[in-house]
């Protein structure tokens, strides 16, 4: 078995744990028409009853399918997005699981992740994500620091934590692969400091020139750096004030992981912690008020109430 095959085999036995019973629907686009494919034949190798079904590629991160997809695809009790666009956050999946439906969605899917980040110790990353999770929710600050100047304090009293450990086995269940991550939403104006961001950029990809941002009462209030700070400037400025502020705090639990530009990826690797500005991971539908962008901070030293999760990017749990 290739190291596809045995992807594509977790995938479906595994993280969604398929049985002869089932209904699959994989989603795809134009871009992951191969991919699908080979997700429908291993399924129908199985003697599964599955669909493939093709949208049109959609425009970027906050568009929707249409209402008739989310009419068909209602009908199954697993489904499989394997979307250039994200449609972890859709009126779609929200509604899919609404209703009972399992979902895994795989963003921006690519071979070489696939490989690596998909065929990995699951045990490994649940045990990991719940011991850190539990950790964050008992918590009211969490402090992290980097050699690279980041040093910022969130507080955390009023939120519970949550984990992404790839799995979509029970009714209205959500799997996110690449998996593997813990984290949490700070309080609304609790966060104070300054983050170097020298990971990665939703819709920037790899920084070259890290980035620093100073953040005040809950808010990226500025940003400096060379050319990639100017992009993510745009970026914020394109939805206004509401864009910075900072909705969550992730720490990455995948071994398998690797820094690709892609932060789908890039947020799960194991000893890396990540920033989101905008709306919480929780919030539901694409629209423009649901604005999330990932920042991802290498080697951070990374503390709960003075006690430590990560220290230089090693796991201390």
């Amino acid at each position: 078995m290739t190291k596809l095959e045995k992807a594509v085999y977790k995938t479906l036995f595994h993280c969604f744990d398929i049985k002869p019973e089932d209904s699959l629907c994989i989603l795809i686009d134009r871009a992951n028409r191969e991919l699908g494919q080979i997700y429908l034949e291993r399924a129908l190798k199985a003697k599964l009853e599955a669909f493939l079904l093709e949208i049109p590629s959609l425009d970027g991160r906050m568009s929707e399918p249409s209402s008739k997809v989310t009419k068909i695809v209602t009908q199954f009790s697993a489904k499989l997005t394997l979307t250039a666009s994200c449609l972890i956050y859709s009126n779609l999946v929200q509604h899919a699981r609404h209703n009972g439906a399992r979902i895994i969605c795989i963003n921006q899917p690519s071979q070489e992740s696939l490989e690596r980040a998909i065929n990995v110790d699951y045990d490994f990353i649940k045990e990991k994500s719940q011991r850190i999770a539990d950790i964050l929710s008992i918590g009211k600050q969490v402090d992290i620091s980097a050699k690279n100047g980041t040093k910022i304090t969130f507080k955390t009293i009023r939120h519970t934590s949550r984990v992404n450990i790839g799995l979509a086995q029970l009714p209205g269940e959500l799997g996110i692969l690449p998996a593997g991550e813990a984290a949490i939403t700070p309080d609304q104006k609790g966060s104070e400091g300054v983050i170097v961001i020298d990971g990665s950029v939703t819709g920037i990809g790899l920084i070259q020139n890290p980035l620093e941002i100073q953040v005040k009462n809950g808010y990226a209030s500025q940003i400096f750096g060379g050319s990639e700070a100017e992009k993510l400037r745009r970026l914020l400025r394109s939805v206004g004030k509401k864009s910075r502020n900072v909705a969550e705090l992730g720490i990455g639990t995948n071994p398998n992981a690797i820094l690709t530009g892609s932060t789908s990826e890039d947020e799960k690797v194991l000893g890396t912690a990540h920033i989101g500005l905008g709306k919480p991971e929780f919030a539901s539908g694409n629209s423009i008020e649901n604005f999330h962008l990932d920042l991802v901070i290498k080697k951070p030293t990374v503390t709960v109430e003075g006690y430590p999760i990560l220290k230089n990017g090693k796991l201390v749990l």
